[in-house]
């Protein structure tokens, strides 16, 4: 049975030169894991409507594939459980974790400033 695919609103992927073999063909605009032989580092989730269910499906899903990071930004706060989350994979589960630098990657995230409705 075939699924729709996944796609994140941003990912991240270290170590890998697209133009380069190593890493897969190069293609403009897609990133298939089956080409580049992992999973994007971090994937960030920006919340729009509670429909994409970042929390509940994508996160499992994120989690199967082996991505290292997975960042939920609501900016709305529309989940209720906070305007920035960050769960990292350690091999067995994905605990939320504190905002802030991701040392595997070399990358931070953090909320710049208080989002507010005005």
């Amino acid at each position: 049975m075939s699924q729709p695919p996944l796609v994140p609103d941003v990912f991240a992927q270290s170590g890998c030169d697209r133009s380069q073999t190593t890493c897969g063909p190069r293609l403009v605009g897609s990133y298939f894991i089956w080409e580049y032989s992992k999973p994007p580092d971090v994937v960030i989730e920006i919340v729009s409507n509670q429909r994409g269910r970042e929390a509940e499906r994508k996160l499992l899903q994120y989690a199967q594939m082996g991505v290292l990071y997975y960042v939920i930004f609501d900016p709305t706060n529309q989940l209720r459980a906070g305007l920035l989350r960050v769960y990292h994979h350690n091999g067995q589960a994905y605990p939320q974790v504190n905002a802030g630098w991701l040392p595997e990657v070399g990358l931070g995230v953090r909320l710049w400033r208080e989002y507010t409705r005005g």
